[in-house]
């Protein structure tokens, strides 16, 4: 495969380590000793902002230690036209909706339990969540999951269990969906259907449309 980045997957487990489990820690400590409430907004903000700004740090390390092309290392850069690009990416935002209607054809015919992730939290807020869900999370996510860890697994096993592992970690990464296992099945799921035109247009900006499509739906439904 051409263009693979040249860190360690050594490298990529201690970044996801530091960045998302370490950093993740270390503020809800801190949140936790300054009272700051659980079920908040602002909290989840402060600590997902923390998270990707250590990740960030690690990965411009990494390119600088290596002389890597940013763009290339994550798939950012353009090989084709940008409609094409946009192109897949509203195809994949399609998938990513047959999918949750899907889902929610299931809920409704075994009257499965279902509760929304984001219920628990004050309504003054859900207007945080949903631009933090729209401006950053679609952009961010694709280039950390499907830009940093997917295309460096590549080196260390097959397209299919690079797609499988990473969709596997992305569905971890989201603790809010903890104890909905619906919704946390859904992520995982999404998580394939990202990881899979990651591979096939060597792109991750029909991942950043397509998961963009999603959050925009997703959030128009916690705000109405």
């Amino acid at each position: 495969m051409n263009n693979l980045p040249p860190w360690s997957f050594k490298e990529v487990t201690w970044a996801f380590v530091i960045g998302f489990v370490a950093v993740p820690i270390a503020m809800s400590l801190i949140l936790s000793s300054l009272s700051y409430p659980t079920k908040s907004a602002f909290r989840l903000l402060i600590i997902y902002l923390a998270s990707d700004i250590a990740w960030l740090a690690i990965f411009l390390n990494l390119t600088k230690r290596y002389g890597a092309s940013v763009l290339t290392s994550i798939g950012l850069r353009l090989e084709k036209p940008i409609i094409q690009y946009m192109t897949d990416g509203i195809l994949c935002g399609m998938l990513i909706l047959v999918l949750g209607w899907l889902l929610g054809l299931l809920i409704s015919y075994f009257h499965l339990p279902h509760q929304e992730p984001y219920e628990a939290f004050p309504k003054n807020q859900i207007w945080l969540i949903s631009i933090l869900a729209i401006i950053i999370a679609p952009f961010l996510e694709e280039i950390i999951f499907r830009g940093f860890l997917q295309s460096t697994l590549y080196r260390y096993m097959s397209p299919v269990f690079s797609i499988l592992f990473t969709a596997l970690i992305f569905m971890l990464f989201h603790t809010t969906y903890y104890g909905h296992r619906l919704a946390l099945t859904y992520v995982g799921l999404m998580g394939l259907i990202l990881g899979v035109f990651r591979k096939k247009t060597n792109s991750v900006i029909p991942g950043m449309v397509g998961h963009l499509l999603n959050n925009i739906l997703a959030a128009s439904l916690l705000i109405k």
